[in-house]
């Protein structure tokens, strides 16, 4: 079972996360997004911080846990369900 607690939280600006599976407690990896509004859209950074993981999880060299690849088609499915909330509320 796979755990995600929120370590960051700021309205219309940032949110970031850690994930407990099967290392528990998190291995001190950290993922997020920071949101940037411009001109009545949002750009969106999607980042992540591996600066916590302990010395041991660093030499099992399993890092990065999510590829690059994976990471940016988060970002798709975030525009999937911010536009999903977006057609609900209008409708």
């Amino acid at each position: 079972m796979t755990a995600v607690t929120i370590t960051k939280f700021q309205v219309d600006r940032e949110i970031a996360w850690t994930v407990a599976g099967v290392a528990r407690p998190s291995m001190g990896h950290v993922y997020g997004y920071l949101l940037e509004p411009p001109d009545g859209t949002t750009v969106v950074t999607s980042y992540y911080d591996w600066s916590g993981v302990s010395h041991e999880w660093k030499e099992a060299d399993i890092f990065p846990v999510i590829s690059e690849a994976t990471l940016r088609a988060t970002l798709g499915v975030l525009e999937r369900n911010v536009i999903r909330c977006d057609d609900v509320a209008e409708g």
